[in-house]
């Protein structure tokens, strides 16, 4: 009966360990925090490319132009937009092309992608459930799947409309990131021109406020790095900041003589993601 009692015992004690690190491996998804969720969806089937942005309650589905010519990053050129996750897939990553070149061209933050074969917009939260399906692509894990699965639930409904760049800032604003008004500034730290302004466009277009975007004193930076004041140290700008460009970040004293409590610095690691190939 003892031996039953302890077997019992670690049973439990195994059940509550592993709930305890499953509940913190989904507090490490950026999409437990995340206020506005940007996602690149593909349909083989319909040939369709969209982009899902939703936030609390509400939801639309953004329908892009398969025709459209885009300059693709990593290097490819210019393309028709519904042609570029054909191309990504000749090196087994379709999805991710297509996720980089929408942001990069529509300067908007994409925080995942999903292909599926027959993919149902109609029924698109069903494609949420975090099970593996043969015949779907994503860069989402289960714990990120599951989040947006809950988080989707509700949603009434999610509209459909044809995506507008005359409308960015009207479709996918960011409220937390918008509401805490944090000033930033946005520095090119290469010789490569422009990075800075492409910044500081995706910024703005999800409600960031940017003082100030210039060249670096510091040219030929190797990486991304963010410069945070200490009042701004635990706010959820910084967080949604480091994840949009996958930089280090550290607290300064006083940044700007006080004008600035953000400062990001482009390195050459950004522009080899825009540029160079695989």
């Amino acid at each position: 009966m003892k031996f039953f009692r302890l077997i019992i015992f670690f049973l439990l004690a195994g059940l509550c360990i592993g709930g305890v690190k499953f509940f913190f491996e989904l507090k490490r998804s950026v999409f437990w925090d995340l206020q506005r969720v940007n996602l690149v969806v593909v349909s083989h089937q319909s040939n369709k490319t969209a982009i899902i942005s939703f936030s609390d309650k509400k939801g639309k589905i953004f329908v892009l132009p398969e025709e459209k010519q885009v300059e693709v990053v990593r290097g490819f050129g210019l393309y028709k937009l519904g042609k570029v996750f054909a191309l990504g897939e000749l090196e087994k990553k379709g999805g991710l092309l297509l996720k980089e070149t929408v942001q990069e061209n529509f300067k908007i933050p994409v925080f995942g992608y999903i292909f599926e074969e027959n993919l149902d917009f109609s029924r698109l939260k069903k494609n949420f459930w975090p099970v593996k399906k043969k015949n779907r692509q994503t860069d989402l894990s289960f714990e990120d799947l599951l989040i947006l699965f809950i988080k989707t639930k509700f949603i009434p409904e999610f509209s459909t409309e044809n995506f507008r760049e005359d409308q960015l800032e009207d479709n996918f604003v960011d409220a937390d990131i918008r509401d805490e008004a944090i000033p930033v500034e946005i520095l090119n730290g290469t010789e490569h021109q422009g990075l800075a302004q492409k910044a500081f466009l995706q910024w703005e277009n999800i409600g960031g406020r940017v003082v100030r975007v210039a060249d670096s004193n510091l040219e030929g930076q190797p990486e991304c790095k963010i410069l945070f004041t200490d009042k701004v140290r635990e706010s959820y700008s910084l967080k949604i900041m480091k994840e949009i460009y996958d930089c280090k970040s550290e607290q300064a004293g006083e940044i700007q003589q006080g004008r600035v409590d953000l400062s990001l610095t482009l390195g050459e690691n950004y522009w080899k993601k825009i540029r160079e190939k695989w």
